[in-house]
């Protein structure tokens, strides 16, 4: 039971932290700190599987259709694993093409960086570099290379996908798997403690 409240616990990071990054696009010192964080607690995870309890290893991120039939078709664990696959693939392509696109430059430090730097968006970076540049950026009007257009693309495919598979990975457990949907979510049966 310990490794399941450590696996929740983690789950409910992990859901916060891709939210706010998902949610901050426009708002770049913020939103790549954000998806270091992400590829952080994935790197948690797969220590987890490795090192921890049996509940945490990664074989539950694989389906199996065995024993798949039309009556249990709804309640089948290869569903809720296809999902987790899915969610797992697109977390970790989202957060790849994001590092790849950084290229490590918000881990860097700048000194004389304030807090409301954290929340510059899109625009007002580029206008910044520009500044800085003395002019237009080379790549083409965004600033982008090519290689960096075809990440930024994929990243946006990754982290689209990903929020598409969460929502119907949420409805599914609320639908046909309510108690673990109830335990993940912090929600106290009644009459008993969480």
């Amino acid at each position: 039971m310990v490794a399941m409240k450590q696996l929740r616990l983690w789950h409910l990071l992990l859901a916060l932290l891709a939210a706010a990054a998902y949610f901050s696009d426009e708002l770049k010192p913020l939103h790549m700190w954000l998806g270091y964080a992400v590829a952080g607690l994935i790197a948690i995870r797969l220590l987890m599987a490795l090192f921890g309890a049996r509940a945490l290893g990664l074989q539950r991120f694989y389906p199996h259709f065995t024993d798949l039939k039309l009556g249990t078709l709804a309640t089948h664990p290869a569903i809720s694993r296809t999902l987790l696959l899915g969610i797992a693939l697109s977390l970790i392509g989202a957060t790849a093409t994001g590092i790849v696109m950084d290229q490590g430059r918000a881990l860097q430090a700048r000194p004389g960086m304030t807090i409301s730097a954290l929340f510059q968006s899109d625009d007002e970076e580029h206008e910044r570099g520009e500044r800085r540049e003395g002019g237009e950026r080379e790549g083409g009007e965004d600033g982008e290379e090519d290689g960096e257009g075809i990440a930024s693309e994929l990243h946006e495919l990754f982290a689209n996908t990903l929020l598409a598979l969460v929502g119907l990975h949420v409805g599914y457990l609320v639908l046909f798997k309510w108690p673990l949907a109830r335990f993940m979510l912090f929600i106290r049966q009644r009459g008993k403690a969480a």
